[in-house]
């Protein structure tokens, strides 16, 4: 849980020592570039403007090194936000104005797009759609949420930023503060751009996976990883992609979650498989056999 106010002896970034998948001590570096670097420096001020100002000179105590593990091979950044910190970079570091207005944007498209994947995980449930349970997970603003509430779901969401709870709440939907503390169990567990984020994808999956019901689905979606091992060189320069510095500190694929799931009774399936038959759903399965941004989980007890 993260924390609501900065103390003034707050480290800013913690060391990770061992896989946040699997937990593998055995590491490669592939990447290391100081944080007081002019390369960092101009992407963090040219992204979080003066937001990140007063936070630059600690920032310059550590490195972005990126590591693999041997083991899962997830890669991952070994510096990450702390407690107080995350909560500041999430609240208040980066624009909120900037946040909504991405999701106001939305148009028939997106939401043909979602009504697709809904159609999809609805066919896994022999019932109505007002007795289906639905959590989404690190929701933001809630707007998917909002969108599976027109369509009659049970609707949850479990968000931290107090900003984004007011505005969830002032559309009425439901939203739980402390996951572990709830009582709540769900059908569907829904988590869009959120597991790239988290210090601990291991433990937050096993929390998670507590709170589905049998025959339930977790459905991740992260950032599209695709030819960022081959960018990962010494001309790299940081960016907003698959590892933005600080965001995106882990980097997932299939070995990771065989790790995270390992000895527990769940099957991991493909959501494009599932998609109507035609030529271009093949396109779609091929390209994500070397794009690894989804991931569809059921419980299978």
């Amino acid at each position: 849980m993260w924390v609501k106010e900065l103390p003034t002896n707050f480290k800013m970034l913690t060391k990770r020592i061992s896989c946040p998948c699997c937990k593998g001590v055995k590491l490669k570096k592939k990447y290391s570039l100081e944080y007081k670097d002019q390369k960092m420096l101009s992407f963090l001020n040219n992204y979080y403007g003066k937001n990140i100002k007063d936070y630059l000179n600690k920032l310059k105590n550590y490195q972005y090194n990126i590591k693999e593990c041997f083991d899962c091979s997830t890669i991952f950044q070994e510096f990450v936000p702390d407690n107080a910190f995350g909560y500041e970079l999430y609240e208040n570091i980066i624009s909120k104005k900037n946040s909504i207005e991405k999701k106001t944007k939305y148009d028939l498209k997106n939401f043909e797009f979602f009504f697709k994947e809904i159609k999809i995980l609805k066919k896994f449930f022999k019932k109505k759609n007002f007795e289906i349970k639905v959590l989404e997970f690190g929701a933001g603003w809630g707007f998917w949420s909002r969108f599976m509430k027109s369509l009659n779901f049970q609707i949850f969401t479990n968000e931290l930023s107090l900003t984004r709870i007011k505005f969830i709440k002032r559309n009425n939907i439901n939203n739980i503060l402390n996951l572990k503390k709830s009582k709540e169990t769900f059908d569907i567990i829904y988590s869009d751009q959120v597991f790239e984020h988290l210090n601990h994808p291991n433990e937050t999956l096993k929390l998670l996976i507590s709170k589905l019901n049998k025959n339930g689905l977790i459905y991740l979606k992260f950032p599209n990883s695709f030819n960022f091992r081959k960018n990962l060189n010494k001309n790299y320069v940081p960016t907003k992609d698959a590892l933005h510095p600080l965001e995106h500190i882990n980097l997932f694929n299939i070995k990771s979650f065989r790790a995270m799931l390992k000895n527990r009774d769940f099957s991991i399936l493909n959501i494009d498989k599932y998609r109507k038959f035609d030529f271009k759903k093949h396109l779609i399965l091929i390209k994500n056999l070397f794009r690894f941004d989804k991931i569809l989980i059921k419980k299978n007890s």
